[in-house]
């Protein structure tokens, strides 16, 4: 069993504060929401791989008129999220589900800090299912810790490594844009920011420009 789970239940009532400070060291997250906003407006955005709800939570408050729906594959989807109820849906499921059930849904999608949890040949499809949940034209939204020696990514490494028991791997900058590019199309990235405080926080803000096969003319 990973530590995470067993840190969680000693911590008690002390979890939230500290969890706080904990993702702080790493990541501002109302920085990445607001860089998110920035994008524009949105009527339905998903964030995929939300796990406990913390980054949904930012993302709801800087999208107060929008429908804001958090994924993730584990049980514990949302637990932690404090945001106004009724405007935030979680749901237990994966991104190609949400493509099957509500494909071309969603004006904004975010992927935050999952994609190193993800094996190799698993990445494109899941990127791939994001842009099938995307309406024409739609922002995709990519942040993950990049691969960048330092004390802060051995204490990352660590951290992903046994409290989620993950056999993490992170990749470069090339390579995510590489990643990204091979599923979005080349030019495709309209701006890329690094995240508060750390520099290994990379953002890269896609548009969907390709058009999908169910828009062609007929």
């Amino acid at each position: 069993m990973p530590l995470g789970p067993r840190i969680r239940a000693v911590l008690g009532p002390l979890e939230v504060p500290i969890g706080r400070l904990y993702r702080g060291y790493f990541v501002d997250l109302a920085q990445l929401a607001e860089e998110i906003r920035i994008g524009g407006p949105a009527d339905a955005v998903l964030e995929v791989g939300c796990g406990e709800g913390s980054l949904t939570e930012e993302i709801a408050r800087c999208f107060p008129q929008s429908a804001i729906t958090g994924i993730d594959i584990t049980p514990r989807i949302g637990r932690l999220y404090r945001g106004h109820p009724a405007r935030t849906a979680f749901r237990q499921a994966s991104v190609q589900q949400i493509a099957e059930s509500a494909p071309a849904a969603y004006d904004v999608v975010v992927l935050a800090d999952v994609l190193h949890h993800v094996t190799p040949e698993e990445r494109a499809p899941l990127l791939q299912g994001i842009r099938r949940v995307l309406r024409p034209g739609g922002r995709f939204v990519l942040k993950e810790w990049e691969r960048i020696p330092g004390i802060p990514h051995a204490l990352a490494w660590l951290s992903d490594r046994f409290l989620t028991g993950d056999r993490v791997q992170f990749l470069r900058a090339a390579q995510l844009r590489e990643l990204v590019e091979s599923v979005f199309g080349r030019g495709c990235i309209e701006k890329e920011i690094r995240i508060r405080p750390r520099r290994n926080n990379l953002a890269l803000f896609v548009r969907d420009r390709v058009l999908k096969s169910c828009d062609a003319p007929r």
